[in-house]
């Protein structure tokens, strides 16, 4: 099973009425949201790089408003028409490639990363082609509802495609924020999530 295969298998069984989904969600409203409203505003154009089925999608626009824009892009044909399902047309849904998204320069004042930075094989390429399409002073954003350790663990236990998939450790994801002239804003890995907020010089 390649990569593409894993995730067009995992929206199949991806449903709303799972404890997992539920879980996730009550995250996202009690931690992560308040913190999101930190470096995304009303009227902005923002990208859910990974969008999955959606999950964070409603939030988002939430944020940015009836004026402002939010992108949902994914690889996975099967994820976003979940996601097309759930939502219509309030969303703008492409499917592409992380590292080469058909977007403009400097397009998006924010973009969000939810439960998906690790899935990207070559990092760094991901973060040079986000730095391309993300305006200066915008915002790139990784977040997770679980800390580093459980995210790390569980993508090992899962095996196949994704058992590589991990975190990296603190050093590394700065020494590539600063190689491309990232600045951290705020960093956090508790017992709750993993979230870090980081502007384009």
């Amino acid at each position: 099973m390649n990569r593409k295969q894993f995730f067009d298998n995992l929206a199949i069984s991806w449903t709303e009425e799972s404890k997992n989904f539920i879980k996730r969600k009550k995250i996202i409203e009690k931690k992560i949201f308040p913190l999101l409203k930190k470096f995304i505003k009303h009227n902005d154009v923002v990208l859910d790089l990974g969008c999955g089925t959606g999950i964070l999608l409603p939030y988002l626009k939430s944020i940015v408003g009836d004026k402002g824009e939010v992108y949902a892009l994914d690889f996975s044909e099967k994820m976003l028409n979940k996601a097309k399902e759930k939502f219509g047309d309030k969303f703008l849904y492409i499917k592409a490639n992380a590292y080469n998204m058909p977007f403009k320069n400097k397009k998006f004042n924010c973009i969000v990363c939810f439960d998906t930075f690790p899935h990207f094989v070559y990092k760094l390429k991901v973060l040079k082609e986000i730095k391309r399409v993300l305006k200066p002073k915008g915002y790139f954003v990784i977040v997770h509802s679980e800390n580093k350790n459980i995210v790390n663990k569980n993508h090992i236990k899962t095996g196949g495609v994704i058992k590589d998939d991990l975190l990296p450790e603190e050093y590394k994801l700065f020494l590539w924020f600063k190689k491309i002239k990232f600045t951290i804003k705020e960093f956090l890995d508790n017992k709750k999530i993993y979230f870090v907020a980081t502007e384009n010089k």
